[in-house]
Formats: C-alpha cells, structure tokens, sequence
C-alpha cells in the first residue's frame, strides 16, 4: 500500500471566493504551505483549490473537498494529509496580509542604496563598511568588508559578479561563491564613491565619484578612460539604448557621453539651477527624466532639447523618477510627496499628489499591479494604488533614504537607518512591465535599457 501524502499545489480561486478579486497561489515547503492576501480581505471562509498524493484529507477532524470546504483563514489552519497505509502528514497554512513584515536583517549600519536581487533571488546590499548577500529566507549568505562606508547600491552584472563602491575610493568587483565571495578586482578612484555603477552590453563598467569624474572601467579592472566634470558626482550612470551614458554632476549639468572605445567624449550637457544627484530614468521613446536639487523634476529628448520642467516644493537630492507600466512618472521630494505626472510630449499633467509624511529621498518602484512604492524619513514604507490612494505602510525603526526593490514573487526589500533590512509581504507582482519601473532600471541594477 502506498505511503504517499502530499500536497501538491494549494491555492485560492476568485472563482469560488467572493472575497477575493484574484487567485492566491501559496507555496508549498515541505509541512509549511504560506500565502500572502490583499490588505482588507475577509478570510474568514475561505475554500481553496488542492491537490494531493494522499487517499482523504482532514482538518479539524473534518474531511476537506477541494473547492468546496471552507475554514477561518483568519488564523492558522492545520490539515492531515492521509495516505494509503494509513500514514499521516500534518501541514500548516498561514496566510499573510500584505504590508506585514516577511523577515528583517541585521546590518552593520545604515542602508541608503537599493538593493539588487541576483536571477536565483540573493539579496545584496551595501550597509556600514560591508556588502551582504542575503537568501530569500533572511539567512545570511555571506558579507565582505570594504575599507569605507558604503551610501550607494550594486550592481550584478551578465556574469553574477557584484560590482559596488564604497567612501574608501575604491570600486569592487565580487565573486559569489555561494557561502562566500572573493574580490576579482578593485579599482582606485580619487574620492569617494556614491555612485551605482551601469555596465553596458559589452561589459564596460561606468561609475561615477566625488574627484568630478565618471570612470569607464574594463570588465578586467583597468581604466578604460575617464569624464571630467566640474563637481562631484553622486547622481548613477544610466544607458540609453544606443549606448549613450547620461550622469548628473553637482556642477549642475546633466552630461550625455558616448564612449568611443578610446574616450568618453561629450555629446551634450544640459544646465540646471542646482546640483544633480539622483540617478535618471529613461523612457520608452528615448526622453530623459531627471531631478535637480532646484526643486524641479525635467524632461529632455535623447538629443538633449527641453520637453518641459516640472516645478516641485523641495529639493529632490538622491530621489530619482520611475516610470509606470503606461509611461506615468512618478517622482518623490523632500517636500514629503510623491508626484504622478503624465508626459503630454511638450506639456505635462500632474495627476496626483500623496502625502508620504516626511522627506521622501527614495526613488519608487511599480509593481505589475500597478502599485508603486515609496519609502519616506516618517520611517514609512508606503503602497499606493494607481489612482494616488494609499492601500498599506509598513513601520520601520528608523528613518529610510534607500529605495524599496520588488522581488519575482511579490516581496519588497527596503533599508532603514536603524542597522535593519527588511522583507515585507506584498500581492504586486513581479517589478512592472515597464520602460524604467525602479532605480537603475531592474532588479540587477544594470541601469541599462534592454
């Protein structure tokens, strides 16, 4: 007689639940099956949809139907698989509501970059002097010490190296080897290091630093050439798709520079009235987003010509524009809002303001759902629905400059300046479908259009 028992797939079908507007599929891991649910849902009497190896299935002593048996959700429910020989395995379901936290890390320091999340979901972020790489459980991988701070975010490139900056000067390429990692290579620079890196199709790594410069570095380590500016540079490279590097320098100039093998050559600068520290965005037609410490949030056409400037009530510093699954542009200041703004061509509509408490120096991410995340200093992760309402926030113990990143399966990673990072559950969806969803484009933090 057969000793099998298992569940196979569990899930819950809008079909045949009133309370919910869509399926949730749970994770099954090994006697632990664990699902997340909308914020305000009635999981009272829920059924759900299951398959199993087993002959019966039981709960409270009840057997179960798929599809049809109901049970309070509210709380965990335990189920008894029975197999043919009369064995029993017991399962526990747990439904999480969105906005509660999955896990939380301890870091060394502060977190202020946005992390990056590697193609069999590791987590790395650079906190205190040190990258950690974090598994999807909230267990450490491993972490790795630099000689300085680090305030910026890495990058993953085509081959899993980890390539990240730190205040010692120096930029590091990181091989994961799975319970650790060894150091390719660094490469000195002159001053500090707030910059992601960008790398391009061919390998090439950009970065800028506070010696006024944006370096252009061989996938081996060696300088490929350097830019000169005339400020420091905090704000992260981006690429556009044929190629061209677009940085904003604390001389108050966005620069786009082509790299012709040989040099970085100037291709076009644009002047602002303040210092440009974040990181652009770019759109699906070309245009170029960005924010200056001038309070106002531009729009330039990939050859450099002004579409049109939006005014915004505070400095925007090292909060960067997102773009939404239907070209929305969603920009966050330290005037404590987040800004929906629709691209008209030579105009813009402002669609909607939210509140977000306090400063906010976090770029968003959008979900495939639509719902974009915004983090703010009132120690506030914040969910907004498309429409500019609020749907949840989740507290942290400390104030967040860092952008919050969505994983695959819904979860959003954010940083506190409380030495913690955070999992925190969530129905979004994967990042959106979209021409610039989050900081530096995607989830490697490439910065690079596909």
């Amino acid at each position: 007689m057969s000793s099998e028992k298992e569940f196979t797939s569990y899930r819950f079908s809008a079909t045949e639940n009133d309370a919910l507007t869509g399926d949730i599929l749970c994770l099954i891991d090994n006697t632990q099956i664990a699902g997340v649910i909308p914020v305000g849902t009635d999981a009272t009497a829920l059924a759900v949809d299951f398959t199993h190896t087993g002959t019966m299935v039981l709960s409270n002593c009840i057997v179960q139907e798929s599809g049809v048996s109901t049970n309070d959700f509210s709380s965990t429910v335990n189920y008894g698989v029975i197999a043919e020989d009369a064995s029993y395995k017991a399962y526990t379901v747990t439904l999480h509501p969105e906005g509660t936290e999955k896990w939380n890390f301890s870091i060394e320091g502060d977190h202020y970059g946005c992390p990056a999340i590697g193609e069999d979901n590791t987590i790395y972020i650079g906190a205190g002097t040190r990258v950690y790489a974090i598994n999807s459980d909230g267990s450490e991988q491993w972490n790795y010490a630099t000689n300085g701070s680090i305030v910026t975010s890495p990058l993953i490139g085509s081959d899993g190296t980890i390539y990240i900056g730190s205040r010692d000067k120096m930029l590091y390429a990181l091989t994961d080897n799975g319970a650790s990692c060894t150091q390719k290579w660094h490469f000195t620079t002159g001053g500090d290091i707030r910059s992601c890196p960008a790398v391009s199709s061919d390998g090439t790594i950009y970065v800028g630093c506070a010696d006024d410069k944006l370096y252009a570095v061989n996938p081996d380590g060696t300088e490929k050439w350097s830019f000169m500016t005339n400020g420091d540079i905090n704000s992260s490279p981006v690429i556009g798709s044929d190629g061209t590097i677009f940085i904003g320098s604390n001389d108050n100039k966005l620069y786009a520079i082509t790299d012709t093998g040989e040099t970085g050559t100037e291709k076009w600068s644009y002047t602002t009235g303040g210092d440009i520290q974040a990181s652009p965005a770019i759109g699906s037609d070309g245009t170029v987003y960005f924010s200056s410490d001038d309070k106002s949030l531009y729009a330039l056409t990939s050859d450099g010509i002004e579409k049109w400037i939006f005014s915004i009530g505070g400095e925007m510093y090292e909060a960067g524009p997102a773009i939404g699954p239907y070209g929305t542009v969603y920009q966050g200041s330290y005037d404590g809002n987040l800004y929906a703004i629709t691209d008209n061509g030579n105009s813009y509509t402002l669609n909607w303001t939210f509140a977000a408490g306090d400063l906010v120096n976090s770029t968003p991410a959008v979900g495939s759902d639509g719902t974009i995340f915004i983090a703010s200093t009132a120690w506030k992760l914040y969910a907004v629905n498309s429409d500019g309402t609020e749907k949840w926030s989740f507290t942290t113990g400390g104030e967040i400059y860092s952008s919050p990143a969505i994983a695959t399966d819904g979860t959003v990673y954010i940083g506190a300046v409380n030495n913690n990072f955070y999992a925190v559950y969530s129905v979004c969806g994967s990042p959106a479908d979209s021409p610039w969803p989050r900081f530096h484009h995607d989830n490697q933090n490439t910065g690079a259009v596909d």
